[in-house]
């Protein structure tokens, strides 16, 4: 029993693990990719920043829901906010960042947005409710080397290897 318990768990990890080796995470089919992380935490390392993988790929997936969730309400991010955002996290301003970075300003913008109430209440209110909703229910495939997305928490979590059991010699021989 221990063996066939110990295969089921094999295959629950090689099945998670199927997904492309350059994928970070899969956002409701838009990949975000190793390199693209990469290039954030290197946009981010230059200027001090906290740069842990995970940490900044559960941004990053939080940023992809956010601006989904942004567009659905038609919110926009300003340049003048983008720039307030980079003065504040103390990025260089004269560097044109793109990609999963700005995807990453601008979730930080919004942020900064609704900590100055510059969106209303109801708007506050009704972002966070479609955020949560579109966690819960968007489809978010994490390379297991980064753990696995929790969309009640929005972040990325340690996977339980309940399923690894510790087999003893004897068990292995049969025994």
């Amino acid at each position: 029993m221990k063996k066939l318990i110990a295969l089921a768990g094999a295959g629950m990890l090689l099945a998670a693990c199927s997904t492309d080796p350059s994928s970070a995470a899969v956002v409701a089919g838009d990949n975000i990719t190793i390199d693209e992380l990469a290039q954030v935490q290197e946009d981010f390392r230059a200027e001090g920043l906290d740069t842990d993988a995970g940490a900044v790929l559960s941004l990053l997936i939080q940023a992809e829901l956010a601006e989904e969730s942004m567009a659905d309400m038609g919110i926009e991010i300003s340049e003048e906010m983008q720039d307030v955002t980079i003065a504040q996290l103390s990025l260089n301003e004269n560097v044109d960042y793109e990609g999963r970075t700005e995807t990453l300003i601008n979730y930080f913008a919004l942020s900064l947005m609704l900590d100055t109430e510059q969106i209303s209440q109801d708007e506050a209110m009704a972002l966070v409710s479609n955020l949560s909703q579109a966690a819960a229910e968007t489809n978010v495939d994490v390379n297991p080397r980064f753990g696995e997305w929790d969309g009640a928490q929005l972040s990325l979590v340690q996977p339980t290897r309940d399923y690894l059991i510790q087999v003893t010699q004897e068990d292995a021989l049969g025994l």
